[in-house]
């Protein structure tokens, strides 16, 4: 699980690769590393892995909020999960969950888009916007 010590500032109608620099858990060592790269978790094992997200947005009631998760691969973007929807006055955020079967060394990131009008902020902090990936299984 990874998630961010600070608010992300993210331009209207400007996709954004989010970037993180807290690791909040991870199976074995490896899984993420702001230096080998911010934006990408690496899974350790093949099997079926929960990918699974959150972005919390700042309040601001215009506009839709968009969050996918990218498998990185030959192709760069070969799954995605969308979620987009409209907007309150009390904020906002996307939540995602899949399961799939992925091969050792896959690298998963998640990309968020708004569209207010201005630029907004991803919330921080382990309540705020997270990212991660949980091994259900190794057995397909």
């Amino acid at each position: 699980k990874v998630s961010r010590s600070a608010a992300l500032s993210v331009a209207n109608n400007n996709g954004v690769r989010v970037p993180w620099n807290v690791t909040e858990f991870s199976i074995g060592s490896g899984m993420w590393s702001s230096a080998v790269s911010a934006t990408e978790v690496t899974l350790p094992v093949t099997g079926f892995w929960e990918i699974w997200g959150r972005a919390t947005w700042a309040v601001n009631a215009s506009g839709v909020r968009t969050a996918r998760v990218v498998l990185k691969g030959t192709t760069d973007v070969t799954y995605e999960m969308d979620l987009s929807q409209g907007v309150t006055a009390t904020g906002n955020t996307n939540n995602f969950s899949d399961i799939l079967y992925l091969s050792s060394g896959s690298k998963i990131m998640m990309d968020v888009l708004q569209s207010c009008g201005a630029a907004l902020n991803l919330i921080s902090g382990s309540t705020g916007s997270v990212f991660g990936a949980r091994l259900v299984g190794t057995t397909a």
